[in-house]
Order: structure tokens, then sequence, then C-alpha cells
């Protein structure tokens, strides 16, 4: 995969799970058990908004990077210090984000294996503001990344 398709990848990733909120709306009550499940994919898919992205900026930065230098590798979403580190100009805001956000313990809890939950644990309110702090950190990368 071309390190710039990870930028792409999240791109999309973030207007699906945006389009998937905007039709849960209209699930009535009555399918609660398939707005569950659209619930956990929203938040299986959130993630990997962070996680593409992250990975759009760290390939750059090890594109930028010497030969000498230490590459950055094995990266996962939640090894954002990792990259905050590396990136100073996205270190403040970010780290502020994920700090003050009501929804944190979302962040800290997602991992690749949430795809295996069959019914969604959170409200919708917090997937809901996990998705808004996913676009948060994205619009952020994005920008510095550039």
């Amino acid at each position: 995969m071309n390190y710039k398709e990870y930028r792409t990848a999240a791109r999309r990733h973030l207007d699906t799970c945006e389009y998937m909120l905007d039709y849960l709306d209209k699930i009535s009550y009555a399918d609660s058990y398939d707005k569950e499940n659209i619930l956990a994919d929203i938040y299986y898919l959130s993630g990997y908004v962070i996680e593409c992205i992250a990975t759009y900026a760290i390939k750059t930065l090890e594109l930028t990077q010497s030969r000498d230098s230490r590459k950055i590798h094995n990266f996962q979403h939640n090894d954002i210090p990792l990259l905050r580190k590396n990136i100073q100009k996205i270190d403040k805001p970010i780290e502020n984000l994920i700090k003050n956000s009501y929804v944190k313990y979302l962040y800290q809890a997602w991992n690749p294996k949430v795809r295996y939950i069959e019914m969604n644990p959170f409200r919708e309110r917090d997937i809901r503001k996990f998705v808004e702090l996913c676009k948060s950190i994205y619009q952020i990368i994005d920008e510095v990344v550039k």
C-alpha cells in the first residue's frame, strides 16, 4: 500500500462514519438490534480514522528522516504519543483534545478486536462524540503533514 493511500483511507472511513451516523437517525427504535450493531461498526471504523491518518503522518515522517535516524514502525492508533514526539506541531493540540475529551475512555479502549463485539456496549451519544474526536485528530494531523 502506498503511504498516501492511508490518508485517503482515513478520509473515506470518516465520511462513512458520518454517513452511518446520519442514517442512524432514520432507524426506528423498534430496530434497536440494527442500531446497536451499526453503532458498534461506527466505533470500530472511527478508530481506523486515527490509525490511518497517523500511519500516513508517520510514513511521511520516515521519508523525510535521514537514513541514520531511527525508523518509526509498528504503529498502532493509541501510540499517538510516538507520533506527537516526532511531529512537534501536533503535540499540544492532540494531547489537549484527548486529555479533555469526554470520551477519552473510548479512545483508550479502541483496538482492532472491537470488530468482534456483537453488540455495542457504549451509548450513542458517546459514539457520536468519539467520531467528533477522531475527526478533530484527523484534521490536526492532516493540516500539519500536508
